[in-house]
């Protein structure tokens, strides 16, 4: 009974496909086609990002760490999305990290510091990163220009690379 019914629709699966022609409507462009590349990349890492910082700051504070897990998994879900939703071609790779990584300097700190501590600028000793800040120990306002000036490459590089 398996085997007829596994034939019958074979049969019809290529009847179907016999019959789509040129009479079938064309399908209109889809919203990702639309939206120009650097916005999507952008889009994509910025969101990435907030979403991770959020996720490890309510996991640090122990607040409902189920969200805080579903905050992380999304972050990853949305990197995973990439290659389908941007038209990532091998001279675009370079690019593309380039403005991820210049983003996670710019963003992951503030937007974690503020869902954890409440404050732009606040350095603990549980990262690598925070420690060696603390050493270095740069002023507030140069580690805000510093942030300025990644967000302004973060920004500028899809501008420039991703809309040839």
């Amino acid at each position: 009974m398996r085997k007829i019914i596994i034939i019958l629709l074979a049969l019809i699966s290529i009847t179907g496909y016999s019959q789509w022609g040129d009479l079938t409507p064309k399908p209109k462009k889809v919203f990702f086609e639309r939206v120009p590349e650097p916005v999507k990349a952008i889009t994509i890492c910025v969101t990435s990002i907030t979403l991770d910082a959020l996720g490890d700051a309510w996991i640090a504070d122990g607040k409902n760490t189920s969200m805080a897990h579903s905050f992380q998994a999304a972050s990853t879900g949305i990197l995973l999305t990439t290659p389908f939703v941007i038209d990532l071609e091998k001279r675009h790779w370079l690019p593309y990290c380039a403005t991820y990584v210049s983003f996670r300097i710019a963003l992951f700190d503030p937007v974690y510091n503020m869902a954890r501590y409440g404050t732009l600028e606040h350095r603990s000793n549980s990262n690598t990163w925070d420690k060696a800040l603390t050493v270095v120990s740069p002023p507030d306002g140069i580690m805000f220009f510093g942030r300025c000036i990644f967000l302004g490459v973060a920004i500028a590089i899809p501008i420039q690379e991703l809309s040839k």
